[in-house]
Protein backbone atom coordinates (compact mmCIF):
# COMPACT_ATOMS: atom_id res chain seq x y z
CA UNK A 1 0.00 0.00 0.00
CA UNK A 2 1.28 3.44 -0.85
CA UNK A 3 0.98 5.34 2.38
CA UNK A 4 3.34 7.90 3.76
CA UNK A 5 5.96 6.49 6.09
CA UNK A 6 4.25 7.76 9.22
CA UNK A 7 1.01 5.86 8.47
CA UNK A 8 2.69 2.52 7.95
CA UNK A 9 4.94 2.89 10.95
CA UNK A 10 1.95 3.82 13.08
CA UNK A 11 0.05 0.73 11.89
CA UNK A 12 2.96 -1.50 12.82
CA UNK A 13 3.28 0.12 16.23
CA UNK A 14 -0.43 -0.33 16.93
CA UNK A 15 -0.26 -4.06 16.28
CA UNK A 16 2.97 -4.42 18.24
CA UNK A 17 1.47 -2.61 21.19
CA UNK A 18 -1.63 -4.79 21.08
CA UNK A 19 0.50 -7.91 21.12
CA UNK A 20 2.54 -6.63 24.06
CA UNK A 21 -0.28 -5.19 26.11
CA UNK A 22 -1.51 -7.05 29.15
CA UNK A 23 -4.96 -5.84 28.13
CA UNK A 24 -4.87 -7.62 24.76
CA UNK A 25 -8.04 -9.71 24.36
CA UNK A 26 -7.57 -13.46 24.80
CA UNK A 27 -7.70 -15.79 21.80
CA UNK A 28 -7.92 -13.04 19.18
CA UNK A 29 -7.56 -14.09 15.53
CA UNK A 30 -5.28 -11.29 14.34
CA UNK A 31 -4.79 -12.53 10.77
CA UNK A 32 -6.64 -15.27 8.87
CA UNK A 33 -5.83 -15.40 5.18
CA UNK A 34 -6.25 -17.68 2.19
CA UNK A 35 -4.42 -17.50 -1.11
CA UNK A 36 -1.05 -17.54 -2.84
CA UNK A 37 1.50 -20.19 -1.89
CA UNK A 38 4.22 -17.77 -3.09
CA UNK A 39 3.72 -15.77 0.13
CA UNK A 40 2.84 -18.62 2.49
CA UNK A 41 6.23 -19.26 4.08
CA UNK A 42 7.36 -15.65 4.36
CA UNK A 43 4.15 -14.61 6.10
CA UNK A 44 4.56 -17.48 8.55
CA UNK A 45 7.97 -16.13 9.58
CA UNK A 46 6.53 -12.61 9.78
CA UNK A 47 3.70 -13.79 12.04
CA UNK A 48 6.14 -15.62 14.30
CA UNK A 49 8.25 -12.48 14.54
CA UNK A 50 5.27 -10.33 15.51
CA UNK A 51 4.19 -12.93 18.06
CA UNK A 52 7.63 -12.77 19.73
CA UNK A 53 7.12 -9.06 20.45
CA UNK A 54 4.73 -10.02 23.22
CA UNK A 55 7.49 -10.96 25.69
CA UNK A 56 7.20 -12.71 28.05
CA UNK A 57 4.75 -14.48 25.74
CA UNK A 58 5.58 -17.99 24.51
CA UNK A 59 5.29 -18.43 20.74
CA UNK A 60 3.90 -21.59 19.14
CA UNK A 61 4.02 -22.78 15.54
CA UNK A 62 2.11 -25.43 13.59
CA UNK A 63 1.74 -26.56 9.96
CA UNK A 64 -0.40 -29.23 8.32
CA UNK A 65 -1.36 -30.43 4.87
CA UNK A 66 -3.25 -33.33 3.35
CA UNK A 67 -6.19 -35.38 4.54
CA UNK A 68 -6.97 -36.62 8.04
CA UNK A 69 -8.08 -40.14 8.88
CA UNK A 70 -11.74 -39.11 8.59
CA UNK A 71 -11.18 -38.27 4.91
CA UNK A 72 -11.45 -34.51 5.44
CA UNK A 73 -8.62 -32.03 4.90
CA UNK A 74 -6.75 -30.85 7.97
CA UNK A 75 -7.57 -27.33 6.79
CA UNK A 76 -9.96 -25.91 4.23
CA UNK A 77 -11.73 -22.70 3.27
CA UNK A 78 -15.53 -22.97 3.32
CA UNK A 79 -17.63 -20.75 1.07
CA UNK A 80 -20.96 -20.91 2.90
CA UNK A 81 -23.04 -18.81 0.52
CA UNK A 82 -26.62 -19.91 -0.21
CA UNK A 83 -26.41 -23.06 -2.33
CA UNK A 84 -30.08 -24.05 -2.47
CA UNK A 85 -31.96 -21.19 -4.10
CA UNK A 86 -29.44 -20.11 -6.72
CA UNK A 87 -26.86 -22.89 -6.90
CA UNK A 88 -27.83 -26.56 -7.25
CA UNK A 89 -24.22 -27.50 -6.51
CA UNK A 90 -22.68 -25.97 -3.39
CA UNK A 91 -19.28 -24.28 -3.59
CA UNK A 92 -16.74 -26.89 -2.47
CA UNK A 93 -14.52 -26.61 0.58
CA UNK A 94 -11.09 -25.65 -0.76
CA UNK A 95 -8.34 -27.58 1.00
CA UNK A 96 -4.81 -26.28 1.41
CA UNK A 97 -1.66 -26.25 3.48
CA UNK A 98 -2.06 -24.23 6.66
CA UNK A 99 0.28 -22.61 9.13
CA UNK A 100 -0.91 -21.40 12.52
CA UNK A 101 1.08 -19.17 14.86
CA UNK A 102 -0.09 -18.16 18.33
CA UNK A 103 1.41 -16.80 21.52
CA UNK A 104 0.47 -17.41 25.14
CA UNK A 105 0.73 -15.22 28.18
CA UNK A 106 2.31 -16.30 31.45
CA UNK A 107 -0.83 -18.24 32.36
CA UNK A 108 -0.72 -20.31 29.19
CA UNK A 109 -3.71 -18.52 27.67
CA UNK A 110 -3.56 -17.88 23.89
CA UNK A 111 -3.55 -14.16 23.09
CA UNK A 112 -2.94 -13.55 19.37
CA UNK A 113 -3.56 -16.11 16.61
CA UNK A 114 -2.36 -15.91 13.01
CA UNK A 115 -3.21 -18.38 10.20
CA UNK A 116 -2.76 -18.71 6.43
CA UNK A 117 -4.23 -21.45 4.20
CA UNK A 118 -2.60 -21.76 0.76
CA UNK A 119 -5.04 -22.06 -2.16
CA UNK A 120 -5.15 -20.56 -5.66
CA UNK A 121 -5.02 -16.77 -5.83
CA UNK A 122 -8.47 -16.55 -7.41
CA UNK A 123 -9.88 -18.92 -4.77
CA UNK A 124 -8.39 -16.69 -2.08
CA UNK A 125 -9.94 -13.61 -3.68
CA UNK A 126 -13.31 -15.29 -4.20
CA UNK A 127 -13.58 -16.53 -0.63
CA UNK A 128 -12.52 -13.14 0.77
CA UNK A 129 -15.05 -11.24 -1.35
CA UNK A 130 -17.87 -13.75 -0.74
CA UNK A 131 -20.84 -12.29 1.15
CA UNK A 132 -20.99 -13.63 3.79
CA UNK A 133 -17.21 -14.00 3.90
CA UNK A 134 -15.76 -17.52 3.83
CA UNK A 135 -14.33 -19.20 6.91
CA UNK A 136 -11.45 -21.50 7.72
CA UNK A 137 -12.41 -25.06 8.69
CA UNK A 138 -10.09 -27.20 10.79
CA UNK A 139 -10.41 -30.93 11.22
CA UNK A 140 -10.47 -31.99 14.87
CA UNK A 141 -7.39 -34.12 14.11
CA UNK A 142 -5.18 -31.03 14.46
CA UNK A 143 -5.91 -31.13 18.21
CA UNK A 144 -3.97 -34.41 18.47
CA UNK A 145 -1.66 -34.52 15.43
CA UNK A 146 1.84 -33.06 15.57
CA UNK A 147 2.79 -30.24 13.22
CA UNK A 148 4.26 -31.51 9.96
CA UNK A 149 7.23 -29.10 9.92
CA UNK A 150 6.41 -27.78 6.44
CA UNK A 151 8.62 -24.79 7.29
CA UNK A 152 12.22 -25.42 8.24
CA UNK A 153 13.01 -25.07 11.93
CA UNK A 154 16.28 -23.36 10.95
CA UNK A 155 14.58 -20.29 9.46
CA UNK A 156 14.39 -17.03 11.42
CA UNK A 157 11.64 -17.02 14.06
CA UNK A 158 10.64 -20.61 13.27
CA UNK A 159 11.51 -23.72 15.30
CA UNK A 160 10.32 -27.24 16.03
CA UNK A 161 6.56 -27.21 15.69
CA UNK A 162 4.00 -28.03 18.35
CA UNK A 163 2.64 -31.51 19.03
CA UNK A 164 -0.94 -30.29 18.50
CA UNK A 165 -3.20 -27.26 18.32
CA UNK A 166 -4.67 -26.56 21.78
CA UNK A 167 -8.45 -26.51 22.19
CA UNK A 168 -8.54 -22.77 22.87
CA UNK A 169 -6.76 -21.99 19.58
CA UNK A 170 -8.81 -24.56 17.68
CA UNK A 171 -12.08 -23.10 18.98
CA UNK A 172 -11.06 -19.52 18.18
CA UNK A 173 -9.81 -20.25 14.67
CA UNK A 174 -12.21 -22.95 13.46
CA UNK A 175 -15.03 -21.27 11.48
CA UNK A 176 -13.35 -17.87 11.83
CA UNK A 177 -13.96 -15.52 8.91
CA UNK A 178 -11.09 -14.57 6.63
CA UNK A 179 -9.51 -11.21 7.35
CA UNK A 180 -7.37 -11.07 4.19
CA UNK A 181 -6.46 -12.79 0.92
CA UNK A 182 -2.91 -13.17 -0.41
CA UNK A 183 -2.81 -13.05 -4.18
CA UNK A 184 -0.42 -13.09 -7.13
CA UNK A 185 -2.75 -10.90 -9.23
CA UNK A 186 -4.93 -7.87 -8.56
CA UNK A 187 -8.60 -8.44 -7.63
CA UNK A 188 -9.76 -7.05 -10.98
CA UNK A 189 -7.53 -9.57 -12.76
CA UNK A 190 -8.81 -12.36 -10.52
CA UNK A 191 -12.42 -11.50 -11.39
CA UNK A 192 -11.46 -11.43 -15.07
CA UNK A 193 -9.90 -14.89 -14.72
CA UNK A 194 -13.11 -16.28 -13.20
CA UNK A 195 -15.29 -14.78 -15.95
CA UNK A 196 -12.97 -16.03 -18.67
CA UNK A 197 -12.89 -19.60 -17.39
CA UNK A 198 -16.70 -19.94 -17.16
CA UNK A 199 -17.53 -18.13 -20.40
CA UNK A 200 -18.60 -20.24 -23.39
CA UNK A 201 -15.65 -21.81 -25.17
CA UNK A 202 -14.38 -19.61 -27.99
CA UNK A 203 -11.87 -21.53 -30.09
CA UNK A 204 -10.84 -18.44 -32.06
CA UNK A 205 -10.02 -15.87 -29.38
CA UNK A 206 -10.17 -18.07 -26.25
CA UNK A 207 -11.86 -15.26 -24.38
CA UNK A 208 -14.00 -18.05 -22.93
CA UNK A 209 -12.64 -21.43 -21.79
CA UNK A 210 -15.89 -23.39 -21.43
CA UNK A 211 -15.96 -24.36 -17.75
CA UNK A 212 -19.37 -22.80 -17.04
CA UNK A 213 -21.95 -24.50 -14.85
CA UNK A 214 -25.66 -25.27 -15.06
CA UNK A 215 -26.71 -22.45 -12.72
CA UNK A 216 -25.71 -19.46 -14.78
CA UNK A 217 -22.04 -20.15 -14.04
CA UNK A 218 -22.39 -19.41 -10.33
CA UNK A 219 -20.58 -22.69 -9.67
CA UNK A 220 -18.71 -23.83 -12.75
CA UNK A 221 -17.22 -27.12 -13.90
CA UNK A 222 -14.18 -28.09 -11.86
CA UNK A 223 -10.78 -28.12 -13.54
CA UNK A 224 -9.39 -31.57 -12.81
CA UNK A 225 -5.82 -32.67 -12.20
CA UNK A 226 -4.14 -35.35 -14.27
CA UNK A 227 -2.04 -36.33 -11.26
CA UNK A 228 -4.57 -36.57 -8.42
CA UNK A 229 -8.22 -36.18 -7.49
CA UNK A 230 -7.70 -32.47 -6.83
CA UNK A 231 -10.19 -30.14 -8.50
CA UNK A 232 -10.17 -26.34 -8.90
CA UNK A 233 -13.75 -25.07 -9.11
CA UNK A 234 -14.69 -21.62 -10.47
CA UNK A 235 -17.31 -19.93 -8.26
CA UNK A 236 -18.91 -16.53 -8.82
CA UNK A 237 -17.91 -13.43 -6.86
CA UNK A 238 -17.85 -9.67 -7.26
CA UNK A 239 -15.63 -6.92 -5.86
CA UNK A 240 -18.45 -4.58 -4.92
CA UNK A 241 -22.22 -4.28 -4.99
CA UNK A 242 -24.47 -7.31 -4.54
CA UNK A 243 -23.04 -10.79 -4.17
CA UNK A 244 -24.07 -12.87 -7.24
CA UNK A 245 -25.15 -15.86 -5.13
CA UNK A 246 -26.68 -14.41 -1.97
CA UNK A 247 -27.64 -10.96 -3.21
CA UNK A 248 -26.16 -9.45 -0.06
CA UNK A 249 -24.26 -6.19 -0.38
CA UNK A 250 -20.53 -5.92 0.28
CA UNK A 251 -19.68 -4.38 3.62
CA UNK A 252 -17.47 -1.66 2.21
CA UNK A 253 -14.18 -0.72 0.60
CA UNK A 254 -11.12 -2.95 0.37
CA UNK A 255 -7.44 -2.20 -0.20
CA UNK A 256 -4.65 -4.03 -1.98
CA UNK A 257 -1.32 -3.88 -0.16
CA UNK A 258 1.77 -4.60 -2.31
CA UNK A 259 4.20 -7.15 -0.85
CA UNK A 260 6.87 -7.78 -3.48
CA UNK A 261 7.60 -9.03 -6.98
CA UNK A 262 8.25 -12.67 -7.84
CA UNK A 263 9.44 -14.13 -11.16
CA UNK A 264 7.79 -16.96 -13.06
CA UNK A 265 10.41 -19.49 -14.13
CA UNK A 266 10.14 -22.22 -16.71
CA UNK A 267 11.78 -25.46 -15.63
CA UNK A 268 12.56 -28.75 -17.35
CA UNK A 269 13.39 -32.32 -16.42
CA UNK A 270 16.28 -32.88 -18.81
CA UNK A 271 17.09 -36.44 -17.74
CA UNK A 272 18.59 -38.14 -20.81
CA UNK A 273 18.05 -35.06 -23.01
CA UNK A 274 20.65 -32.95 -24.80
CA UNK A 275 20.40 -29.18 -25.23
CA UNK A 276 22.26 -26.75 -27.41
CA UNK A 277 21.06 -23.97 -25.08
CA UNK A 278 18.59 -23.44 -22.26
CA UNK A 279 16.80 -20.44 -23.78
CA UNK A 280 13.04 -20.48 -24.27
CA UNK A 281 12.00 -17.98 -26.90
CA UNK A 282 8.92 -15.84 -26.31
CA UNK A 283 9.19 -13.16 -28.97
CA UNK A 284 9.60 -15.04 -32.25
CA UNK A 285 7.61 -13.22 -34.94
CA UNK A 286 6.32 -16.55 -36.30
CA UNK A 287 4.93 -17.66 -32.93
CA UNK A 288 7.00 -18.08 -29.82
CA UNK A 289 8.50 -21.39 -28.74
CA UNK A 290 6.94 -21.22 -25.27
CA UNK A 291 3.46 -20.83 -26.74
CA UNK A 292 4.00 -23.63 -29.27
CA UNK A 293 5.00 -26.03 -26.50
CA UNK A 294 2.32 -25.21 -23.94
CA UNK A 295 -0.47 -24.97 -26.53
CA UNK A 296 0.55 -28.42 -27.80
CA UNK A 297 1.19 -27.05 -31.30
CA UNK A 298 4.74 -28.40 -31.43
CA UNK A 299 6.23 -30.05 -28.33
CA UNK A 300 9.89 -30.02 -29.35
CA UNK A 301 12.47 -27.97 -27.51
CA UNK A 302 16.03 -27.77 -28.84
CA UNK A 303 15.55 -31.05 -30.68
CA UNK A 304 14.00 -32.86 -27.69
CA UNK A 305 10.44 -34.07 -27.21
CA UNK A 306 8.93 -32.40 -24.14
CA UNK A 307 5.76 -32.85 -22.08
CA UNK A 308 4.22 -29.52 -21.03
CA UNK A 309 2.47 -29.32 -17.64
CA UNK A 310 -0.18 -26.59 -17.50
CA UNK A 311 -1.70 -25.03 -14.39
CA UNK A 312 -5.39 -24.35 -13.77
CA UNK A 313 -6.76 -21.07 -15.21
CA UNK A 314 -7.88 -19.97 -11.72
CA UNK A 315 -4.26 -19.77 -10.65
CA UNK A 316 -2.35 -16.53 -10.32
CA UNK A 317 0.64 -18.49 -11.61
CA UNK A 318 -1.31 -19.48 -14.73
CA UNK A 319 -2.59 -15.97 -15.40
CA UNK A 320 0.79 -14.32 -14.90
CA UNK A 321 2.35 -16.85 -17.28
CA UNK A 322 -0.49 -16.59 -19.79
CA UNK A 323 -0.37 -12.80 -20.05
CA UNK A 324 3.39 -12.25 -19.91
CA UNK A 325 4.38 -14.97 -22.39
CA UNK A 326 1.47 -16.11 -24.55
CA UNK A 327 -1.40 -13.61 -24.95
CA UNK A 328 0.78 -10.68 -25.98
CA UNK A 329 -0.27 -7.35 -27.45
CA UNK A 330 1.00 -8.40 -30.88
CA UNK A 331 -0.76 -11.80 -30.72
CA UNK A 332 -3.72 -11.46 -28.31
CA UNK A 333 -5.37 -14.76 -29.29
CA UNK A 334 -2.43 -17.00 -28.41
CA UNK A 335 -2.97 -19.14 -25.34
CA UNK A 336 -2.02 -22.35 -23.56
CA UNK A 337 -5.61 -23.52 -24.05
CA UNK A 338 -5.52 -24.06 -27.83
CA UNK A 339 -7.25 -27.33 -28.70
CA UNK A 340 -8.68 -27.89 -25.20
CA UNK A 341 -12.44 -28.41 -24.83
CA UNK A 342 -13.36 -29.47 -21.27
CA UNK A 343 -16.44 -31.28 -22.60
CA UNK A 344 -14.32 -33.76 -24.59
CA UNK A 345 -12.57 -36.90 -23.39
CA UNK A 346 -8.97 -36.46 -22.23
CA UNK A 347 -9.45 -32.70 -22.00
CA UNK A 348 -10.52 -32.48 -18.34
CA UNK A 349 -8.44 -33.91 -16.78
CA UNK A 350 -6.03 -32.94 -19.51
CA UNK A 351 -4.14 -35.75 -21.24
CA UNK A 352 -3.61 -34.78 -24.87
CA UNK A 353 -0.89 -35.74 -27.32
CA UNK A 354 0.69 -32.68 -28.88
CA UNK A 355 -0.25 -31.89 -32.48
CA UNK A 356 3.38 -32.17 -33.59
CA UNK A 357 6.65 -33.44 -32.20
CA UNK A 358 5.22 -36.06 -29.86
CA UNK A 359 4.92 -35.28 -26.18
CA UNK A 360 1.80 -35.00 -24.03
CA UNK A 361 0.06 -32.04 -22.38
CA UNK A 362 -1.25 -32.53 -18.85
CA UNK A 363 -2.56 -30.27 -16.11
CA UNK A 364 -1.55 -30.05 -12.45
CA UNK A 365 -3.51 -28.27 -9.73
CA UNK A 366 -1.32 -26.23 -7.42
CA UNK A 367 2.38 -25.40 -7.39
CA UNK A 368 3.38 -28.40 -5.28
CA UNK A 369 1.71 -30.89 -7.59
CA UNK A 370 3.16 -29.23 -10.69
CA UNK A 371 6.69 -29.41 -9.32
CA UNK A 372 6.32 -33.02 -8.21
CA UNK A 373 5.12 -33.86 -11.70
CA UNK A 374 8.12 -32.07 -13.18
CA UNK A 375 10.56 -34.13 -11.18
CA UNK A 376 9.12 -37.65 -11.29
CA UNK A 377 5.68 -37.66 -12.93
CA UNK A 378 4.22 -37.88 -9.42
CA UNK A 379 4.52 -41.66 -9.28
CA UNK A 380 2.22 -42.33 -12.22
CA UNK A 381 4.66 -44.66 -13.87
CA UNK A 382 6.82 -42.29 -15.87
CA UNK A 383 10.31 -41.02 -15.22
CA UNK A 384 9.44 -37.35 -15.67
CA UNK A 385 12.05 -37.03 -18.43
CA UNK A 386 11.13 -34.22 -20.78
CA UNK A 387 8.51 -32.71 -18.47
CA UNK A 388 8.44 -28.92 -18.62
CA UNK A 389 6.44 -26.56 -16.40
CA UNK A 390 6.33 -23.07 -14.94
CA UNK A 391 5.98 -21.72 -11.39
CA UNK A 392 6.72 -18.70 -9.28
CA UNK A 393 10.27 -19.25 -8.15
CA UNK A 394 10.78 -20.17 -4.54
CA UNK A 395 13.85 -21.78 -2.99
CA UNK A 396 11.65 -24.20 -1.10
CA UNK A 397 9.70 -25.15 -4.22
CA UNK A 398 12.79 -26.47 -5.98
CA UNK A 399 15.04 -27.37 -3.06
CA UNK A 400 14.57 -31.13 -3.42
CA UNK A 401 16.40 -31.09 -6.73
CA UNK A 402 18.78 -28.16 -6.19
CA UNK A 403 22.23 -28.46 -7.79
CA UNK A 404 21.05 -31.51 -9.75
CA UNK A 405 22.20 -31.58 -13.38
CA UNK A 406 19.06 -33.50 -14.43
CA UNK A 407 16.82 -30.50 -13.71
CA UNK A 408 17.18 -26.90 -14.74
CA UNK A 409 15.39 -23.63 -15.19
CA UNK A 410 15.35 -21.81 -18.54
CA UNK A 411 16.03 -18.28 -19.66
CA UNK A 412 13.42 -16.25 -21.56
CA UNK A 413 14.86 -14.59 -24.65
CA UNK A 414 18.29 -15.13 -23.04
CA UNK A 415 17.41 -13.27 -19.83
CA UNK A 416 18.01 -15.16 -16.58
CA UNK A 417 15.11 -15.04 -14.09
CA UNK A 418 17.16 -15.62 -10.92
CA UNK A 419 20.77 -14.53 -11.43
CA UNK A 420 22.44 -11.69 -13.29
CA UNK A 421 23.82 -14.12 -15.88
CA UNK A 422 22.99 -17.71 -16.78
CA UNK A 423 25.38 -20.49 -15.79
CA UNK A 424 24.11 -24.07 -16.04
CA UNK A 425 20.47 -23.63 -15.03
CA UNK A 426 20.66 -25.75 -11.91
CA UNK A 427 18.27 -24.68 -9.17
CA UNK A 428 20.03 -22.72 -6.43
CA UNK A 429 19.70 -23.81 -2.83
CA UNK A 430 19.60 -22.10 0.53
CA UNK A 431 22.09 -22.95 3.30
CA UNK A 432 20.73 -24.95 6.21
CA UNK A 433 20.26 -21.80 8.30
CA UNK A 434 18.44 -19.92 5.55
CA UNK A 435 19.95 -17.85 2.77
CA UNK A 436 20.43 -14.23 3.75
CA UNK A 437 21.12 -11.95 0.84
CA UNK A 438 22.42 -8.40 0.61
CA UNK A 439 19.86 -5.65 0.17
CA UNK A 440 19.11 -4.88 -3.46
CA UNK A 441 20.80 -8.01 -4.84
CA UNK A 442 17.96 -10.51 -5.36
CA UNK A 443 16.58 -11.16 -8.86
CA UNK A 444 18.66 -8.47 -10.60
CA UNK A 445 16.97 -8.85 -14.00
CA UNK A 446 13.51 -8.44 -12.50
CA UNK A 447 14.71 -5.35 -10.67
CA UNK A 448 16.19 -3.79 -13.81
CA UNK A 449 13.11 -4.49 -15.94
CA UNK A 450 14.74 -6.87 -18.42
CA UNK A 451 13.05 -10.11 -17.30
CA UNK A 452 9.52 -10.18 -18.67
CA UNK A 453 7.57 -12.78 -16.65
CA UNK A 454 6.73 -11.65 -13.11
CA UNK A 455 3.92 -10.32 -11.00
CA UNK A 456 3.51 -8.10 -7.97
CA UNK A 457 2.36 -10.12 -4.97
CA UNK A 458 -0.30 -8.43 -2.84
CA UNK A 459 -2.58 -8.84 0.15
CA UNK A 460 -6.21 -7.74 -0.01
CA UNK A 461 -7.97 -6.70 3.19
CA UNK A 462 -10.64 -4.34 4.48
CA UNK A 463 -10.03 -0.63 4.19
CA UNK A 464 -9.08 1.16 7.38
CA UNK A 465 -12.46 2.93 7.36
CA UNK A 466 -14.30 -0.41 7.22
CA UNK A 467 -12.32 -2.59 9.62
CA UNK A 468 -9.29 -0.85 11.14
CA UNK A 469 -8.24 -3.99 13.01
CA UNK A 470 -7.99 -6.14 9.89
CA UNK A 471 -6.24 -3.33 8.06
CA UNK A 472 -3.73 -2.59 10.82
CA UNK A 473 -2.84 -6.23 11.44
CA UNK A 474 -2.39 -6.91 7.71
CA UNK A 475 -0.13 -3.88 7.24
CA UNK A 476 1.99 -5.00 10.18
CA UNK A 477 2.48 -8.45 8.63
CA UNK A 478 3.41 -6.95 5.26
CA UNK A 479 5.94 -4.70 6.98
CA UNK A 480 7.46 -7.66 8.82
CA UNK A 481 7.50 -9.87 5.71
CA UNK A 482 9.32 -7.26 3.64
CA UNK A 483 11.88 -6.79 6.40
CA UNK A 484 12.49 -10.52 6.76
CA UNK A 485 12.65 -11.56 3.13
CA UNK A 486 16.31 -10.76 2.47
CA UNK A 487 17.55 -12.39 5.66
CA UNK A 488 15.38 -15.50 5.50
CA UNK A 489 14.48 -17.08 2.16
CA UNK A 490 14.57 -14.34 -0.50
CA UNK A 491 11.74 -15.63 -2.68
CA UNK A 492 10.68 -12.19 -3.92
CA UNK A 493 11.91 -8.62 -4.32
CA UNK A 494 10.49 -6.69 -1.35
CA UNK A 495 8.15 -3.91 -2.35
CA UNK A 496 9.28 -1.63 0.44
CA UNK A 497 12.61 0.14 0.70
CA UNK A 498 14.41 -0.16 4.02
CA UNK A 499 17.64 0.85 5.68
CA UNK A 500 20.32 -1.28 7.27
CA UNK A 501 23.42 -0.69 9.36
CA UNK A 502 24.74 -4.21 8.73
CA UNK A 503 24.86 -4.19 4.93
CA UNK A 504 23.56 -2.50 1.78
CA UNK A 505 20.22 -0.76 2.08
CA UNK A 506 17.26 -2.37 0.35
CA UNK A 507 15.99 -0.01 -2.39
CA UNK A 508 12.68 -1.85 -2.75
CA UNK A 509 10.91 -2.57 -6.00
CA UNK A 510 11.77 0.03 -8.62
CA UNK A 511 9.67 -1.30 -11.52
CA UNK A 512 5.95 -1.75 -11.96
CA UNK A 513 3.46 -2.93 -14.55
CA UNK A 514 1.32 -0.25 -16.12
CA UNK A 515 -2.36 -0.69 -15.28
CA UNK A 516 -5.18 -0.95 -17.80
CA UNK A 517 -8.97 -1.05 -17.73
CA UNK A 518 -10.09 -4.40 -16.32
CA UNK A 519 -13.65 -5.47 -15.49
CA UNK A 520 -14.85 -1.92 -15.99
CA UNK A 521 -12.33 -0.45 -13.57
CA UNK A 522 -10.36 2.43 -15.06
CA UNK A 523 -6.59 2.25 -14.64
CA UNK A 524 -4.53 4.20 -12.11
CA UNK A 525 -0.96 3.15 -11.46
CA UNK A 526 -0.72 4.50 -7.93
CA UNK A 527 1.02 7.06 -5.79
CA UNK A 528 4.33 8.84 -5.86
CA UNK A 529 7.11 7.25 -3.80
CA UNK A 530 8.47 9.21 -0.88
CA UNK A 531 12.18 9.93 -0.64
CA UNK A 532 14.43 7.22 0.77
CA UNK A 533 16.66 8.83 3.39
CA UNK A 534 18.53 6.10 5.24
CA UNK A 535 20.97 8.53 6.80
CA UNK A 536 18.22 9.73 9.11
CA UNK A 537 17.59 6.22 10.39
CA UNK A 538 20.99 5.07 11.54
CA UNK A 539 20.73 2.86 14.58
CA UNK A 540 17.25 1.54 13.79
CA UNK A 541 17.76 -0.84 10.89
CA UNK A 542 14.94 -2.92 9.42
CA UNK A 543 12.19 -1.07 11.32
CA UNK A 544 11.20 2.11 9.53
CA UNK A 545 9.70 1.72 6.06
CA UNK A 546 11.01 4.54 3.97
CA UNK A 547 10.28 4.47 0.25
CA UNK A 548 7.93 2.94 -2.28
CA UNK A 549 7.39 2.58 -5.98
CA UNK A 550 4.05 3.04 -7.70
CA UNK A 551 1.14 0.84 -6.72
CA UNK A 552 -1.25 0.90 -3.81
CA UNK A 553 -2.83 3.99 -2.27
CA UNK A 554 -1.35 7.23 -1.08
CA UNK A 555 -1.05 10.96 -1.67
CA UNK A 556 0.52 12.82 -4.56
CA UNK A 557 0.47 16.61 -4.99
CA UNK A 558 -1.91 16.76 -2.04
CA UNK A 559 -4.46 14.49 -3.74
CA UNK A 560 -5.40 10.88 -3.09
CA UNK A 561 -4.03 8.49 -5.71
CA UNK A 562 -5.41 4.95 -5.52
CA UNK A 563 -4.05 2.05 -7.52
CA UNK A 564 -6.80 0.35 -9.50
CA UNK A 565 -7.46 -1.60 -12.69
CA UNK A 566 -5.69 -4.67 -14.02
CA UNK A 567 -1.94 -5.04 -14.32
CA UNK A 568 -1.24 -8.74 -14.96
CA UNK A 569 1.01 -8.69 -18.02
CA UNK A 570 0.98 -4.89 -18.09
CA UNK A 571 3.83 -3.02 -19.76
CA UNK A 572 6.92 -2.90 -17.53
CA UNK A 573 7.79 0.63 -16.46
CA UNK A 574 11.04 1.65 -14.78
CA UNK A 575 13.41 1.26 -13.14
CA UNK A 576 13.35 4.77 -11.71
CA UNK A 577 16.44 6.26 -10.14
CA UNK A 578 18.03 9.66 -9.51
CA UNK A 579 18.92 9.88 -13.20
CA UNK A 580 15.44 8.74 -14.29
CA UNK A 581 12.99 10.30 -11.82
CA UNK A 582 9.42 9.18 -11.45
CA UNK A 583 6.78 11.57 -12.79
CA UNK A 584 5.23 13.78 -10.13
CA UNK A 585 1.81 12.15 -10.29
CA UNK A 586 2.03 8.84 -12.16
CA UNK A 587 -1.56 8.08 -13.05
CA UNK A 588 -2.26 5.53 -15.72
CA UNK A 589 -2.64 8.07 -18.52
CA UNK A 590 1.10 8.74 -18.29
CA UNK A 591 1.93 5.36 -19.76
CA UNK A 592 0.96 2.90 -22.44
CA UNK A 593 -1.86 0.93 -20.84
CA UNK A 594 -1.42 -2.32 -22.64
CA UNK A 595 -0.13 -5.75 -21.94
CA UNK A 596 3.32 -6.57 -23.20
Amino acid sequence: MHLVKKSLAAAALITASLACSSYAPAQTVYFNSAGSSAQWQTFALAAAQLATKGAPYTVHRYTAKGTAADGKPYAGIADSRDNTTNTPTPPPVESGNIWIVWNENGNGTPVSIYAFTSVDSVVGLRTFFAVPRATVQLDTAVETKAGQQLISATLPYWSTEDASVPAAVYNALNNAKLTAANTDIRPEDGLFAYKRIVAALNTTTYTGLGYGGADGNLVGVGVQSHYSTTVATPVAFTLSGDDPITGEDHAGAYVTIPVGASPIIFAINQTGLTFSSHDLSVTEASGNTAEKIFSGTDCVFKGNVVNPILREPLSGTYNTTEFTNFRLTAAPDLTQEIGINPANANNNPLDLTCAAGGGTRTRAIGTGESIKALFNNDGLGGTGAGNINYAFFGYGNFSAEAANANYSYLTLDEVDPINAAFSNGEFPSCPAAGCPIAGGSSFPNLRNGSYRSWSLLRVVTDADSVNPTNYTNTVALVNAADKLINRSVPDFVPFLASCSTSGPNEPGLDVFRSHYTQEGVAPVNGAVPVTVDCAAHTGEPAQDLIGYTVGGTGTADGESVTEQGGDVGGKIEGPYSASHPLPTNPNASTYLNERQ
